[in-house]
C-alpha cells in the first residue's frame, strides 16, 4: 500500500474522527480507504450506466473538451454556491454544480437499481 498526503478541509477531518469516535473505523486512515473505495465504486457504477446509455449522451466537441452547460439560478442559490466555494473544498462554482450534478446522478441510478 502506498501512502499520499491529503488535505481536508476541517469540516471533513472532524466527521471522519467522529466516525472513529463511534466505532464506524478504527482510525481516520481506515475510514478515507473505505469511503474512497465506496466512492470509486459507485462511480464506475455510474459510468457503466453513462455506456449503456452513450447514445443518447452528448459527445465531446472535435478537440476532445466537455459539453458546456449554462445554467441559471437564482440569486440566493448562487450566494449559496458562492459560500461554499469560498469556505473551501470546491475551486469554483463551476466544480461545486459539477459535483452537484454527479450526486444526482448517483442517486438516480441508486435509485433505478432498487427498482
Amino acid at each position: 500500500m502506498k501512502a499520499r498526503t491529503i488535505h481536508f478541509p476541517d469540516e471533513v477531518l472532524e466527521a471522519l474522527e467522529v466516525l472513529v469516535e463511534h466505532g464506524i473505523f478504527h482510525n481516520v486512515s481506515e475510514a478515507v480507504r473505505q469511503i474512497v473505495a465506496k466512492g470509486l465504486a459507485e462511480y464506475y457504477e455510474l459510468i457503466r450506466v453513462a455506456e449503456e446509455y452513450k447514445q443518447s449522451l452528448p459527445k465531446d466537441d472535435e478537440k476532445g473538451h466537455p459539453t458546456v452547460v449554462t445554467v441559471k439560478v437564482p440569486s440566493s442559490i448562487r450566494l449559496l454556491v458562492e459560500k461554499r466555494v469560498k469556505e473551501g473544498g470546491y475551486k469554483s462554482m463551476s466544480e461545486y454544480i459539477k459535483t452537484a450534478i454527479i450526486a444526482e446522478l448517483f442517486r438516480s441510478v441508486r435509485k433505478e437499481k432498487k427498482e
